[in-house]
């Protein structure tokens, strides 16, 4: 299975010129923990706890200042199984998904996690049915 079945393709962005509220504010209403920063990076809602808890103020705050301009990203073709490695080898949650360098969308571990499972199972129980093939 790749990623491009599973990804969502609903990609919602931010100006790297607004400020950490209204980042906030629009994951709130879209029901997202992350957004893609105008061609150069991403904010989570992680970064948004971390900035708050070293006493900054969302309202003052920039989304340039607090995003992560270092984004991973993979080809749409990539395998479930492949872009599990790619989250845990980088020890993140999102992976950008892009098609002929365009980005097409994101894939969370919570994707890859459902995916993964239903994956497993099926191989489980093709492999345990028993082969009523003729000789």
């Amino acid at each position: 299975m790749k990623v491009n079945e599973i990804m969502s393709k609903n990609i919602v962005k931010v100006n790297s010129e607004d400020s950490v509220s209204k980042a906030a504010e629009i994951m709130d209403s879209k029901s997202i923990g992350s957004l893609l920063v105008e061609n150069t990076g991403i904010i989570t809602e992680r970064d948004i706890v971390r900035m708050v808890a070293a006493g900054k103020d969302p309202y003052e705050t920039l989304v340039k200042d607090i995003m992560s301009s270092n984004v991973v990203k993979a080809d749409v073709n990539t395998t479930i199984e492949e872009a599990s490695e790619i989250l845990e080898q980088n020890k993140i949650r999102r992976l950008v998904i892009t098609e002929n360098n365009e980005t097409v969308g994101i894939l969370t571990i919570r994707d890859v996690n459902k995916n993964l499972r239903f994956l497993l199972a099926k191989r489980i129980t093709e492999q345990s049915r028993p082969s009523y093939d003729k000789p």
